[in-house]
């Protein structure tokens, strides 16, 4: 981990909402591996500070979040000081000072949790979301927040004018379970140009992951800066951490397939199959490129939604638990690679049972 230099203390600016800067922070490091970002730094300057060297860039990023709150967002409210008769304690004023430098490349970013006033619209990143606004209504906009906070010193002899010009607002999610469900969607558009296709729960379990390991890097004693170099190894240790991929000798049981296949009253020897279906399966997935690529990811959807369906009947009571579970369940994936033109993709019925012991291994037990 690199040590970014700065003056980051590692203490939080504030308690309420660090789960929600988390799940955030997790989303611009994402933007590290398809190059968005160079470095990603949480707790230094601001609540998180995000770096770009092609064209030169750094955003601070400051994240706020409230509760059922009584008021909108608005100008008077971003520009209050918390203490009277001192700007730079004010939501606005913490986000333009304090910081090591304010050229050009330097932009300034809020991140909400609810809808604004309409004075501070235009200043919203999407701005068709909310309406668009006209010039004439961000230069009032401008003026406004520019005579409250006359009095706020800044360096490099630069004007709250000029800082608003490069300034924005982004209305996010309002809570931490929407703000999941947004990372976890990020988490598998980058895994699936990996080849990793996820489930939506395993999406969920990395996002969550990569925030508990964010936490504990905020918290750090040291300032510390993530790039591609230390997050990518992350995130693919969050992937096996959340699939429980094998990690044991090949005569050696994964616990989680063995006790749902136990459920299935299969013996040992079974299960060791079975378990080296699910290697395979994983190694050749990987390794599949173009349209093969496409057929196992395709495959990995049929038999996971075969696997809901089966379960239903169970549920209804057409299906018994045990032995029987486990033989539909097989049958349907053999009839699924026969019709799905799988075998014409490359892909054999051995990659069918991979694929099946793949998503029994990870999912809940279909077979108790």
């Amino acid at each position: 981990m690199s040590l970014a230099t700065g003056p980051g203390s590692s203490a939080r600016r504030a308690r309420r909402g660090y789960r929600y800067q988390d799940l955030r922070t997790v989303g611009y490091c994402l933007g590290l591996i398809d190059e968005t970002w160079d470095e990603v730094t949480p707790e230094s300057e601001e609540d998180v500070t995000c770096r770009g060297h092609r064209p030169s860039l750094t955003r601070h990023i400051q994240i706020k979040t409230v509760e059922k709150p009584n008021t909108l967002w608005s100008i008077s409210y971003v520009c209050r000081p918390e203490t009277e008769g001192k700007p730079e304690t004010s939501i606005l004023g913490r986000l333009f000072t304090e910081k090591k430098r304010l050229g050009k490349d330097v932009h300034f970013h809020l991140v909400v949790n609810e809808i604004t006033a309409a004075n501070l619209r235009p200043f919203i990143v999407e701005p068709a979301e909310q309406g668009d606004p006209d010039t004439a209504r961000k230069s009032q906009s401008i003026q406004d927040v520019s005579l409250r906070l006359k009095d706020l010193r800044l360096e490099d002899g630069q004007t709250v004018d000029e800082l608003l010009g490069r300034f924005t607002i982004e209305v996010s999610a309002r809570d931490n379970e929407q703000l999941m469900l947004v990372i976890a969607s990020q988490v598998s558009v980058v895994c699936g140009k990996w080849n990793e296709a996820l489930l939506h729960e395993e999406a969920c379990a990395i996002a969550k992951i990569l925030a508990s390991e964010i936490a504990d890097i905020s918290q750090s004693p040291t300032v510390q800066s993530l790039t591609r170099g230390n997050f990518e190894p992350m995130l693919r240790d969050a992937i096996r951490q959340a699939r429980g991929e094998l990690t044991s000798p090949p005569n050696m049981l994964d616990k989680p397939l063995k006790s749902k296949l136990a459920a299935a009253k299969l013996e040992r020897e079974r299960i060791l199959e079975a378990q080296q279906y699910r290697v395979t399966y994983n190694r050749r997935r990987r390794a599949a490129m173009g349209s093969r690529s496409d057929a196992f990811r395709r495959l990995q959807e049929d038999v996971y939604y075969a696997c809901e369906l089966l379960q239903s009947k169970r549920q209804l009571g057409e299906i018994g638990a045990g032995p029987a579970a486990y033989a539909a369940t097989v049958t349907e994936v053999a009839r699924l690679m026969k019709e799905g033109d799988y075998f014409k993709e490359g892909l054999s019925i051995a990659d069918g049972m991979g694929t099946l012991h793949d998503i029994t291994a990870r999912c809940v037990n279909r077979y108790a």
